[in-house]
C-alpha cells in the first residue's frame, strides 16, 4: 500500500472519528452505534479505535463498547491499551470454586437485578431475597457469612464494575 492510500485512509477514520465524537456530544447513541458499525476499523488508527471505545463507555452502550474492545484485539494485536480492553471487557466466565449450587430462588434473582447496581466490583451473597453479605474478595465475604450459610440456597456473584439495570440488565459471574 502507498503512503498517498496510507494517508487516505488515515484520513477518512479521522473525519469518522469526529462524526462519533459530534454524535456523542450530541447523546444521539442510535447515529453513534450506526457510525461505529459502519467504519472500516481495519483501515483505522489504533488511537481512534481506542477513542471510540471511550466515547461509547461515556455514553453507556455497554454491549457496543464490548464489541469495538473485541475488534480491537482482533485488528490491532500489537496495542498493548486494546489488548488490555479486550481483557477486561470480554464477557464473564463462570469459575467453579465449589460444589455446583442449587437452583437459586427467584427472589434472589430478582433482589440481584434490583440492587446489584449498588455494589460494582463486589462479591456478593443473598438468600431468598435478603442480602447476607458484601466483600470485595470471595474469601472474605465466606468468612463474613460464615459456613452455615454455604447452601443451594445461597447465591454468591461478583458484580461487575459495568453494571447498570436500567441499560443492559444485571452483569454478574456466579462463584459455582
Amino acid at each position: 500500500m502507498s503512503a498517498v492510500q496510507r494517508n487516505r485512509m488515515t484520513w477518512g477514520s479521522r473525519v469518522s472519528l469526529r462524526l462519533l465524537e459530534e454524535a456523542a456530544a450530541r447523546d444521539a447513541r442510535q447515529d453513534f452505534t450506526r457510525l461505529t458499525r459502519e467504519i472500516r476499523w481495519e483501515t483505522a488508527l489504533a488511537e481512534d479505535l481506542s477513542r471510540a471505545i471511550d466515547l461509547a463507555l461515556a455514553l453507556e452502550l455497554v454491549p457496543l463498547v464490548m464489541e469495538l474492545a473485541q475488534r480491537g484485539k482482533q485488528i490491532f494485536p500489537d496495542n498493548q491499551q486494546l489488548q488490555r480492553a479486550a481483557y477486561g471487557l470480554s464477557p464473564p466466565v463462570v469459575v467453579g470454586t465449589r460444589p455446583a449450587q442449587g437452583n437459586h430462588s427467584e427472589a434472589s434473582l430478582a433482589w440481584l437485578t434490583q440492587h446489584s447496581h449498588e455494589y460494582p466490583g463486589q462479591w456478593v451473597a443473598v438468600r431468598n431475597n435478603v442480602l447476607l453479605g458484601v466483600s470485595s474478595t470471595l474469601k472474605d465475604l465466606s468468612q463474613q457469612i460464615g459456613p452455615d450459610t454455604d447452601t443451594p440456597e445461597t447465591l454468591v456473584v461478583k458484580v461487575l464494575s459495568f453494571c447498570h439495570p436500567e441499560r443492559v440488565g444485571p452483569m454478574y459471574s456466579v462463584a459455582a
